[in-house]
Parts: C-alpha cells; structure tokens; sequence
C-alpha cells in the first residue's frame, strides 16, 4: 500500500491528466448518448402522437390501419381500372365542319360532326341544306372506316 501512494505522489501530474483525459472521454461518449437518445425521445413522440401508450397495443392498432388502408388503396385501383375500360368505349372525339354544300348558299349552313370513341367507332353525322330542302345523313364508323363512302369535308373530319 505504501508502495501505491508512492508511486501515486511521485506520478501525480501523469495520474491527475490521466484522470482528465479519462472524464473528458466519458463526458464526450455521455452528450453523444444523450443526442441519441434524445432523437430517439422524438422519434417515439412522433410514432406514439405524445400519448403515453403501450407500444404493443399502438403497433397493433397502426398495422390494423395499414391494412385497412391498403385494402382500400387496391379497390380504387379496381374501380380506376374499371372506369379506364370504360372510358376507352366513351365518346372521346367530337369534331365538327361547317361548309357551303353548294355554290349558290351562302352562311356555311351544312355542316358534318364526328363522334367516336378512342379506337374510331362512332358516327358521321352530316346536314346538307339546301335552298328548296335538307337532308340529314349518318354513317356508320368502326375502327375509323366507314360504312358508306365519305364526302371531302367528312373525310377532313376523319
């Protein structure tokens, strides 16, 4: 034992700088744990919304609603799914001409209008005014072709 405080008292500096160095480190590694564990204070504030909580009974409950959310989210793609087939027999093309179908009638009274879907199966419906009478006529579209021969002005439509 006298040997020990010997050494001690004749090696004071190196003991006591030893000592600092070993509480600075101690120190260091204590504000590096403190952050730590302070993100991870708020990390769970944010998982468990500040409520004081069992965290058995909080993970069942947001899983619950994770999987209920995913159910939801797959029947909307569903119903999305459903209304683009749908959408794909909708009427997508209107397009219409006006025209002087003859050469002594004047305001552009004639006129031809396309409807059709997006794969061109529709109707061409065209109004020939002239000055004794008018005649309406509608053709038949599948896949952009039509069921009878087209006029110019129907064709520009197409």
């Amino acid at each position: 034992m006298v040997n020990i405080n010997a050494f001690i008292g004749e090696h004071l500096f190196f003991v006591l700088l030893g000592i600092g160095l070993l509480f600075l480190i101690l120190l260091g590694l204590l504000l590096k744990t403190k952050h730590k564990v302070s993100k991870l204070k708020q990390k769970y504030d944010f998982f468990t919304k500040g409520k004081k909580t069992n965290l058995d009974a909080l993970l069942t409950e947001t899983l619950s609603e994770l999987r209920a959310e995913q159910e939801a989210r797959e029947k909307l793609e569903t119903r999305c799914r459903t209304l683009e087939e749908q959408l794909q027999s909708c009427l997508q093309v209107v397009k219409m001409k006006r025209y002087d179908a003859f050469d002594d009638m004047g305001g552009e009274l004639s006129y031809s209008l396309l409807l059709a879907d997006k794969h061109q199966d529709g109707v061409i419906l065209t109004s020939i005014c002239g000055r004794e009478e008018q005649r309406s006529y509608i053709k038949k579209l599948e896949g952009g072709k039509p069921s009878h021969p087209l006029t110019l002005e129907e064709e520009e439509l197409l």
